[in-house]
């Protein structure tokens, strides 16, 4: 039977929350689709809760794994995916009615390889904030939403949230993409690295995606500053090993994204002493990366003072926006 989109949930521990996401894919209708529940060696009873709810609906399929992190658990989705396109939702988040047969339907209209939507956040005291990339990321939003490689618009897909929330990928631009494992952030490399590789790109504001319980206990947002810092360009370093054969003009455009994200991380810590060896030299390298592929900027001033004004600035001579 043909499938038309396949959405991943890797599941680790969370079965407070699980049920909900669950039963927002069994409400989706009107396409054919298919739910790879990827079981991460979860150790309470998600995968008890996983079973029962799924046991009377052939669309789901579920995979118990020995726990291998977020990225083990989306590869192992995406290589057993048979849809033409492909979603991942976090097993703490929820569709939208409808949402996926929309989102579907946007992708066919131009035969885009990454359709991108708003969402919504959901706090754990009931709040409910929109997130608009539009006016966040995308000041002067690409005419009609759509881009092709070659357009001057589409690297201004690069500043839109990397988080898999709201986004549609073909799949087969995603299923030879390595993730990092065992880090947080590891969601980032999927969308950076299938943008590489995508040749047209869809934007809607629409919000037919789904929430997300951003500050739930374990959330990667929770992490101390070093901790995301640090684990931020753990994957920053992933991205650009692994985006080697790509097109030059991209993988600069991308490696200045990373710069300026790097360094809004690292200025928003509103202190430098975590910056220890270790980062210092995970810095280091990420300079010898950029400039064997054509960007530079000054190495002389001490990363500890300057680290964000470098790297900030780097990003606006970059995109010549100012954030």
């Amino acid at each position: 039977m043909k499938v038309d989109i396949s959405v991943v949930v890797p599941v680790y521990n969370v079965e407070k929350y699980i049920e909900r996401c669950l039963n927002s894919l069994k409400r989706q209708e009107c396409i054919s689709c298919e739910f790879v529940i990827v079981n991460d060696g979860s150790s309470d009873s998600s995968l008890q809760i996983i079973n029962k709810i799924c046991a009377d609906d052939r669309r789901f399929v579920v995979i118990d794994q020995k726990n291998g992190g977020w990225g083990s658990a989306v590869m192992r989705g995406i290589a057993e995916a048979k849809g033409a396109y492909l979603s991942v939702l976090d097993s703490d988040d929820w569709l939208k009615k409808d949402a996926l047969s929309e989102i579907y339907r946007m992708a066919l209209d131009g035969d885009y390889d990454i359709v991108i939507g708003g969402k919504t956040y959901v706090y754990s005291d009931g709040r409910e904030v929109q997130f608009d990339q539009q006016s966040a990321y995308l000041r002067k939003p690409p005419e009609n939403g759509s881009c092709e490689f070659g357009d001057r618009d589409f690297f201004k897909f690069y500043h839109l949230n990397a988080s898999p929330h709201g986004k549609l990928f073909r799949t087969s631009i995603c299923r030879d993409i390595p993730l990092p494992l065992r880090i947080s952030y590891g969601d980032n490399a999927l969308y950076y690295l299938a943008l590489l590789k995508a040749e047209k790109v869809f934007y809607t504001n629409s919000y037919f995606s789904y929430c997300h319980l951003i500050d739930r206990s374990g959330n990667s947002r929770g992490a101390d500053a070093e901790k995301r810092v640090s684990q931020h360009v753990d994957v920053f370093l992933h991205i650009l090993e692994k985006s080697e054969s790509c097109d030059t003009e991209k993988k600069q455009q991308l490696a200045n994204r990373l710069l300026y994200t790097t360094a809004r991380l690292y200025r928003e810590s509103r202190t430098s002493s975590f910056l220890n060896e270790n980062l210092k030299a995970k810095f280091a390298t990420i300079n010898r990366i950029c400039e064997q592929i054509g960007i530079k900027y000054k190495t002389e001033v001490k990363l500890p003072v300057r680290l964000y004004t470098l790297l900030f600035q780097s990003a606006i001579r970059a995109y010549g926006i100012q954030k």
